[in-house]
């Protein structure tokens, strides 16, 4: 019983030991556009992505290396009509395979598909989506103290990996127009208030 003991308890460490990478771990410092490194243990896969938050003609962009799973390996963008974000990332399977810096991803002409967007309480405009947005979504979120809706195009890789109950995606073309419901986007708004506030 005991060696049956020690085998497993090899088994498990010397694989949990071989599934591990080693990882770059960095991100940019906005003031000077420096990186800091470090070296990250990670289980799965590296990352190195670049997020960047279109504000109306403002732009900026936040580089990072860190650890990848299946919610952060993705490509895509988030459009809001008066904000948009963008998310370049690249994920491997080696040790230091990190290194490479991932430019922002370049804006891309519409596409043909059309989703509602919201201005303040008139979510009647049109929007044009761009590149690969070819989901209209539909959210509220707690701003300053009030619900507001949020309405416009999202790459399908932000509705899968979000997903959840509280979300709303949709395929055809101002499909979005339905009543809204709870907020699936929080952490991208995050991101435009973590930029220009």
């Amino acid at each position: 019983m005991a060696l049956h003991f020690i085998v497993l308890l090899l088994t498990s460490v010397l694989f949990s030991k071989a599934l591990a990478l080693k990882c770059y771990g960095n991100i940019t410092d906005p003031a000077t556009g420096t990186w800091s490194n470090s070296s990250n243990v990670c289980l799965g896969q590296c990352n190195s992505m670049t997020t960047t938050v279109f504000l109306g003609d403002l732009k900026q962009s936040m580089s990072m290396k860190l650890c990848g799973d299946p919610y952060s390996c993705l490509n895509g963008s988030i459009n809001y009509g008066q904000s948009r974000v963008t998310v370049n990332s690249l994920c491997c399977g080696t040790d230091y395979c990190n290194s490479q810096f991932i430019p922002a991803s370049p804006r891309f002409p519409v596409n043909g598909k059309i989703c509602y967007t919201c201005n303040n309480t008139d979510c009647s405009k049109v929007l044009p989506c761009e590149g690969d947005e070819n989901q209209c979504f539909t959210s509220t979120v707690p701003i300053a103290g009030k619900v507001q809706t949020q309405k416009g195009c999202a790459s399908k890789l932000f509705c899968l990996n979000i997903g959840g109950n509280e979300n709303k995606c949709c395929d055809g073309n101002l499909c979005n127009s339905a009543q809204s419901i709870r907020a699936f986007f929080i952490p991208l708004l995050s991101l435009i208030f973590l930029f220009f506030v």
